[in-house]
This record gives structure tokens, C-alpha cells and sequence, in this order.
């Protein structure tokens, strides 16, 4: 009885020894983030863009869509809970322009005027989230 009993408190001490040490794996995260502008209209936009990695201009010509920007930020642990803290805040500078020097009337640097989709994956500790970000811009954004 004594060796079911000494057997059964090793299973348990190897388990827990498991268990612990899984629990205490640190986890890293990957937030991605891309942003989007989908030029539905009938011009031509020049879209300059600024951050701490690019200072670069974009042309986007009609009915088409450019990725003018690509970032990520990794963190270990567990990523800040508070949403997503990229956002515009990403950009020094983000100014969208016509060819033809209309006036824009979308305001394109309002949260609420973008669209945003994310998906995951976690694979063990590690975790990655991919956010897009997509703004619309039609012939009735300008004046």
C-alpha cells in the first residue's frame, strides 16, 4: 500500500512540477498593424506620410487601394489591455492631397472615419494580432 501510495504523490509532485513550470513561461506578443487607404474615387491622391521609420510620399491613383504603412510593436508579457494604442499615433505626419488641389472634406486623421479588422493566432506563449486599418475615400469626400 505504502509503494501505490509513494507512487501516486510522485505522479502528483511531476504534474504539478509540469504545470508550474508551463504557468510560468513568460508570453510574448506581436501586435501587427497596417494602414489602408482605398481611393474609391475619381482622383488621383497624394498621400505624404511621416513616422520615425519613413518619410515617404504615396501616389494612389483612382479606384485602388495602397498599404502606406507596415508596423509592429512585440511585447513580453501580456500586450496593454486598453485596445489598440497605435493607431494615428503612429504617424508624425499623415497628409492626403489631390492632384488637382481639391479640398478634402473627410477627416481623415478622425478615428471614427477608419475602419479597422483585426485577426490572431497564439501558439503556445507566443500570440500575434495583425490590425488593419482602412479608410474609404469616395468622390462625395470632397468639396
Amino acid at each position: 500500500m505504502n509503494i501505490i501510495h509513494s507512487l501516486k504523490l510522485s505522479y502528483y509532485f511531476v504534474i504539478i512540477s509540469i504545470a508550474m513550470t508551463f504557468s510560468s513561461c513568460t508570453t510574448s506578443t506581436t501586435n501587427n498593424f497596417s494602414y489602408v487607404i482605398n481611393n474609391i474615387s475619381d482622383k488621383e491622391l497624394n498621400v505624404y506620410v511621416k513616422t520615425h521609420k519613413i518619410d515617404s510620399t504615396f501616389k494612389i491613383i483612382p479606384h485602388t487601394q495602397s498599404t502606406i504603412y507596415n508596423g509592429y510593436e512585440v511585447f513580453e508579457g501580456d500586450a496593454p489591455s486598453f485596445g489598440n494604442p497605435f493607431f494615428l499615433k503612429v504617424f508624425d505626419i499623415l497628409r492626403i492631397e489631390t492632384v488637382d488641389y481639391s479640398t478634402i472634406a473627410l477627416d481623415y486623421l478622425n478615428q471614427s472615419n477608419w475602419k479597422s479588422y483585426q485577426s490572431g493566432i497564439s501558439t503556445g506563449s507566443t500570440k500575434t494580432t495583425t490590425t488593419t486599418y482602412k479608410i474609404n475615400i469616395t468622390n462625395s469626400n470632397f468639396n
